[in-house]
Formats: C-alpha cells, structure tokens, sequence
C-alpha cells in the first residue's frame, strides 16, 4: 500500500473510531470493509460557507465527514441547528425518508479561514451503489444501511430533545445489537446478511417510489 493509501485508510479509521454506529462498539468495520468503501467513495474538498445539500432538492448520495466542520442551517432564516464534526454522516435522512433532504448544509469557516480555502474533506458514496452493494458485499450492506439508520435515530431524538428540553436516557441501539450479534455468533447460528440488505433497501426503494409518485400528483393540481 503506497503512502497515500495508507493515510487515506487513516482517514476511515478514524471515521469508524469516532462514529457510534460504526465503531467497535457498532458494526465494528474491518480495515477490508473499509478499504471495499474507499473504492467506491469519490472524495470532495469543500470551502468555507460552500453550500453541499439544499433543503428539499432531490438526494443522490450520503457522505462520510472526514475532516473540517459542517453546519446544518434552518432553510428559514439560515440560523445554524447544529453541527457535524468528523465521523458524522451527511445527508443520510434522505437515504431513509424517501430520496429529498430535509435540510441545508455548508462548510463551517475555523477562525481566520480565507473563503477560498478547502476546509474539509468529505467521501461521497452514490445512493445506487448502495443499493448494489449487497450483491457483491452483503454482510458490508447491511451494517452500512443499520449504520446510517441508528445515525439518523439518533439525529431525530437530539432535535427532539432540544425542542422539548428534555433529555431521554436511552441505550444506544447500536450496542444492542452488537451483543444481539455476538449472542447470535455464540448460538452459531448464521445471520443471513444478504436475505436482511435486500429487506432494507426494498424497503427504502418502495418509500422513495411513494414519494415521487406523490410529488408528481402534487405537481399536477
């Protein structure tokens, strides 16, 4: 592996260690899992105050922050909601509500950033390739796809807990189902990795088709 390679391998592992969902206490992704998403990734540079996903836009594909500093705006009034740090996924509401994004995003300027200075890093992974991926790497679908969904529940229950100002004590589902997992491996019993992807990304093309067949039917009245 050349130098370059090797630092950009660095990169995704310190995106796993710092992401709940996909860290050891996770899905747990091998450094062969992550080097199967390095092929499939393409890398994007963004600048300060560089605007990446516009509310409402239809979505295409779900991000890996890697390093530098988003912020997610309120499409209102463009104050900042919150922020996404490294090891944080982007745009991965829109994998699981039907195909649109649900709010705006765009590079966060450090302190005496020049605005035409990349500032950040993030890996771009195509929608359709998920939805390929669990013929070639089953296993690696299905932990991508409970990733980005425990991420997204997570996302949802701290904007409801910052509206309510109340904070819920709850077990993160991904350490759930790391000891359902390792209860099942002691059981030895298979887990059937293909036959629960395809479940998953049937089900999350049925809800993009409902979506666009009711914007179509809002578009003609």
């Amino acid at each position: 592996m050349s130098a370059s390679s090797e630092k950009f391998l660095q990169l995704f592992r310190d995106f796993r260690d710092k992401n709940d969902a996909l860290s050891p206490h996770g899905q747990n992704l091998s450094d062969i899992e992550l080097k199967h998403i390095m092929r499939m990734v393409n890398i994007v540079e963004f600048k300060p105050y560089e605007c990446l996903i516009n509310k409402g836009e239809e979505a295409s594909w779900v991000g890996f922050l890697l390093s530098g500093v988003l912020s997610v705006l309120d499409d209102k009034d463009q104050h900042e909601i919150t922020t996404l740090h490294p090891g944080a996924f982007v745009g991965e509401m829109a994998l699981l509500e039907g195909g649109y994004r649900s709010a705006e995003v765009m590079g966060k300027a450090p302190e005496g950033a020049d605005e035409d200075t990349f500032v950040g890093t993030i890996a771009i992974l195509r929608f359709d390739l998920i939805d390929n991926m669990h013929e070639v790497y089953p296993a690696l679908a299905y932990k991508l796809l409970m990733a980005f969904a425990s991420d997204g529940m997570g996302k949802l229950r701290r904007t409801i807990d910052l509206k309510s100002g109340k904070k819920q004590k709850r077990q993160s589902t991904f350490r759930r189902m790391g000891q359902m997992e390792k209860n099942i491996n002691k059981q030895g019993k298979d887990k059937k990795w293909e036959e629960l992807a395809k479940k998953e990304i049937i089900y999350r093309q049925k809800i993009v088709k409902m979506k666009t067949e009711e914007s179509q039917r809002e578009q003609d009245l």
